[in-house]
C-alpha cells in the first residue's frame, strides 16, 4: 500500500469484557463496519512505530476558499451538534502505564512560538500543549485527545485521534483503512493524553472500526482531498474491580462534543470561515512524543475540492486524524457580553486529513463533517454498542 495512506490507532490494558472473536466486515448503508479480533496478544511495536504519512497534495497551488469560489458549506447537509463532557478529572493509578518510545526527547526549542505563516500566507501558530513542564495535556479538553497506534502487515503506525463519546473515538479514515482497498488495518490502540511514552489514563483497544463505505470502495471521488476522510472506533471497555461495572476511556478523561453541517462556520467577506484549534502528535515536533496545538482560521473550499477546510499549520505525519476544535477552553463568567452564535465549547468539526508535499507551504486540510459521514458513523457505532455512547 502507499506509505502516504497509512495511519495508526490504539492500545489496550487491564481487565476487559469478552467480545465476539469473529473478524468480519459488513456494510450498513454508507457505513462500513470492521470487527476486530479479540486477543490478549500485544502486537503493537511501540518502540518502532512509524508516523502515518499525511496524504499529500503534490502542487504549489492552494486548495482553499481564497483561490476558489466561496464555499456554501452551510448548505451541504443539515446541521447538528452533540455535547461533550469534562469527566471526573482524576487519573486512574491502576490504569496508568508507560509504553516504549523510539528515542528520547532532546528538543530545546522555545515552548511558545510566534504566529507564523508559510509561502501560502495562511497565518497560524503552533506550540506544545504542555508548557514549561506543566501537564496541561492532562486537563480537559486536551486529555480527550491522544495518540493512535495500529498495524498494517508487520509494521506499526501512529496517528492522532480524540474521544467524542465515552467509548467512541474519531480519527481520519486513512488511519483505519486503505482508500479503495476494501480492507482495514488491525490492532487499534488509543492512548489519551499520551506524553513521552506515558499513558496516564491507560491504553484502550478497539472492538470495531467504522469508515464511510465510499472510502473503502474508492467510489466517493477521493483524490487525496476527500469528501469523507473520517472514521470512528468503538473502544473495548474495562471493568471496575470494585463494582464489576464496565467503563470507557471517556468516563475518565471526558470527551469532546462534535458537530456537522457547518457548525461554527460563518460568512466573512464572502468566504466561509471558522477559528480552529488543531491537536495532534506530528513526529516533526518533539519526535511525536508530545501533543501539539495549532491555531488558525479555516477557509472552506468549493465543491471542486470537496468542501474541504484548510488551515495554516506546520504539523506533519503523525498528526493525521487529530481533532479540529472550535471554541476550545472554558467560557468566562460574562457581564455585559454574550457568547454569540454556535458557542458550545470544545466541539470537533473535522480531523486532519492531508497536507502539501512542500514543507514551505504550511497548510493542511480536513473533510467536512456532515450528517452522512460523522453523523452516520456515530449513529451506527451507538447502535452497535449503546453503552459506549451513554452520557
Amino acid at each position: 500500500m502507499n506509505d502516504l495512506m497509512k495511519m495508526s490507532i490504539g492500545l489496550s490494558l487491564g481487565v476487559v469484557l469478552a467480545f465476539p472473536t469473529a473478524n468480519a466486515d459488513t456494510v450498513q448503508g454508507n457505513v462500513s463496519i470492521h470487527v476486530e479480533k479479540s486477543t490478549s496478544e500485544n502486537k503493537i511495536d511501540f518502540k518502532n512505530a512509524k508516523p502515518m504519512g499525511l496524504p499529500a497534495v503534490n502542487r504549489n497551488t492552494r486548495i482553499s476558499a481564497l483561490e476558489t469560489d466561496a464555499a456554501p458549506i452551510l448548505s451541504v447537509s443539515g446541521s447538528g451538534y452533540s455535547p461533550g463532557a469534562a469527566g471526573p478529572a482524576k487519573i486512574s493509578r491502576r490504569l496508568a502505564t508507560h509504553v516504549p518510545v523510539s528515542k528520547a526527547n532532546t528538543s530545546i526549542e522555545s515552548e511558545i512560538t510566534p504566529q507564523e505563516y508559510g509561502t501560502l500566507n495562511h497565518p497560524f501558530s503552533t506550540s506544545r500543549v504542555d508548557m514549561y513542564g506543566l501537564p496541561v495535556s492532562r486537563i480537559y479538553p486536551y486529555r480527550a485527545a491522544g495518540k493512535l497506534f495500529f498495524r498494517d502487515g508487520i509494521y506499526t503506525y501512529v496517528c492522532s485521534a480524540s474521544l467524542i463519546k465515552p467509548g467512541v473515538v474519531v480519527t481520519a479514515a486513512h488511519c483505519v483503512s486503505e482508500y479503495g482497498g476494501n480492507r482495514y488495518y488491525s490492532d487499534f490502540k488509543f492512548v489519551p493524553a499520551y506524553k513521552d511514552g506515558s499513558a496516564p489514563y491507560g491504553e484502550w483497544s478497539a472492538t470495531h472500526a467504522l469508515a464511510p463505505t465510499g472510502y473503502l470502495t474508492g467510489s466517493d471521488g477521493c483524490n487525496v482531498v476527500c469528501p469523507n476522510d473520517v472514521a470512528v472506533l468503538i473502544l473495548e471497555p474495562k471493568v471496575d474491580e470494585s463494582t464489576s461495572n464496565p467503563f470507557y476511556a471517556g468516563d475518565l478523561t471526558g470527551y469532546l462534543g462534535y458537530a456537522w453541517g457547518g457548525y461554527s462556520f460563518s460568512d466573512f467577506g464572502g468566504y466561509t470561515v471558522a477559528q480552529l484549534t488543531q491537536l495532534g502528535y506530528p513526529v516533526s515536533h518533539d519526535s511525536g512524543l508530545k501533543m501539539q496545538r495549532t491555531e488558525s482560521i479555516g477557509y472552506v473550499a468549493s465543491s471542486a475540492n470537496a468542501y474541504n477546510t484548510t488551515i495554516g499549520s506546520r504539523q506533519t505525519g503523525g498528526s493525521s486524524g487529530g481533532p479540529w476544535v472550535v471554541n476550545i477552553g472554558q467560557v468566562a463568567s460574562l457581564s455585559g457580553a454574550s457568547v454569540g452564535s454556535d458557542a458550545n465549547s470544545n466541539v470537533v468539526v473535522g480531523v486532519t486529513s492531508w497536507g502539501y508535499t512542500l514543507d514551505s507551504l504550511k497548510e493542511q486540510g480536513a473533510s467536512p463533517f456532515t450528517s452522512d459521514n460523522i453523523g452516520a458513523l456515530v449513529d451506527t457505532a451507538c447502535t452497535l454498542n449503546p453503552d459506549a455512547c451513554v452520557q
